[in-house]
């Protein structure tokens, strides 16, 4: 079975703040076709370095989602801080810290992740002793 999609030129292009360098990543909105989301390096060194827009072909509009963007590093830091803080599920929270530390080491929470792992594995590391 062979599918075809109708592609429409959009009658208002891109937005002008658009701040695109090299490839840019469409994606439509599974639950309704007449949406489009894009999202680019936008080359910032000193914030998020992508933008998120939503095109509404219904409406015509462009939606900058760009301030809604979240940080990986963050929302790991954020999950494992409410596992031990909140919920007091420590055993749980290690992995977000793990993920921290090995995959996020310019991270601003890998300092914290770091002191917060070793303390939590040292509490639940199994102790083994060896008889000679």
């Amino acid at each position: 079975m062979l599918l075809k999609k109708q592609f429409k030129l959009l009658e208002n292009g891109t937005p002008t703040d658009w701040l695109a360098q090299g490839r840019i990543v469409l994606g439509a909105a599974p639950s309704n076709d007449n949406i489009i989301y894009a999202l680019y390096v936008n080359g910032a060194s000193e914030s998020i370095e992508a933008d998120l827009w939503k095109y509404n072909l219904d409406l015509d509009t462009w939606t900058n989602y760009s301030t809604k963007l979240i940080l990986v590093d963050d929302a790991l830091y954020a999950m494992a801080e409410l596992l031990r803080t909140k919920l007091s599920q420590d055993e749980k929270a290690m992995p977000y810290y793990e993920k921290i530390i090995f995959n996020h080491p310019d991270s601003i929470h890998f300092v914290d992740s770091n002191k917060h792992y070793r303390s939590l594995r040292a509490k639940y590391q199994k102790q083994t002793t060896i008889d000679l």
